[in-house]
């Protein structure tokens, strides 16, 4: 274990992307669940509290199905749903590995796996140990889960929002495309803009910037990369005013 002194967080909000949680063969695949699960299992034992955000893009990616010529705000309010299945996903398999955890969404549903968004009752639920999932998005057409995260991330107080990726960080370039891509260790928001290198979209960019919510950046397919970063290696970026 480092001997580097833990990162003074102790409120994070993580941002999962749906398509991390399939494979070529199944659209939720139980391994990648699982690995998220103890992804995170660290840092719940380090008594830390933990909210998530995740994507549907598993299942549908809302507004980008044009193929299906649907109305935009019927496109969203699908991908809403689809983030709603991965929740449910992600939840049990939380409770598999003995951690509380319960799905929360924006939507209005009547349904006895999933929980209708309140900010007291999420508060509680994280207070004592449980890691809520935020599902549905905003509950509104338009906005990405990005713009999600970063609202529930302010109003959970977090100190920071972690973005789970598939690549180590912000880079100059895109590094699956380019393999001379240098990593941005911090990346201030003004910086970010000037470059064009908005890790989030701008909806969401722009309320994290003005709300000085900091994000760090981070592939959530290295091994105990979550654990690591608090522990303080120096991984990922962070975009920061």
């Amino acid at each position: 274990m480092s001997s580097i002194p833990p990162r003074d967080y102790q409120r994070l909000l993580v941002k999962v992307s749906g398509g991390y949680l399939a494979t070529d063969q199944r659209t939720i695949d139980r391994a990648r669940l699982d690995f998220v699960v103890e992804q995170l299992r660290p840092l719940h034992e380090e008594g830390l509290e933990i909210s998530m955000v995740v994507g549907g893009g598993n299942v549908l990616r809302g507004a980008k199905e044009k193929s299906l010529g649907m109305n935009r705000s019927y496109l969203d309010s699908m991908g809403m749903l689809a983030t709603v299945i991965n929740g449910m996903a992600l939840a049990e398999a939380f409770r598999g590995a003995g951690i509380a955890s319960a799905p929360y969404s924006a939507i209005q549903m009547r349904h006895d796996n999933v929980r209708n968004w309140n900010l007291e009752e999420v508060r509680t639920f994280t207070a004592g140990g449980g890691i809520p999932i935020f599902v549905g998005g905003t509950g509104l057409p338009f906005f990405s889960t990005d713009t999600g995260g970063v609202v529930r991330a302010l109003q959970m107080d977090a100190d920071i929002m972690i973005k789970a990726s598939r690549v180590d960080g912000v880079f100059n370039k895109d590094p699956e495309l380019h393999a001379d891509a240098e990593l941005i260790p911090v990346l201030k928001y003004a910086d970010a803009l000037a470059l064009n290198l908005q890790p989030l979209d701008q909806a969401a960019f722009a309320l994290a910037r003005e709300n000085n919510l900091p994000i760090a950046v981070l592939n959530l397919g290295t091994p105990n990369v979550l654990e690591r970063w608090y522990r303080g290696e120096d991984l990922g970026t962070l975009v920061c005013n």
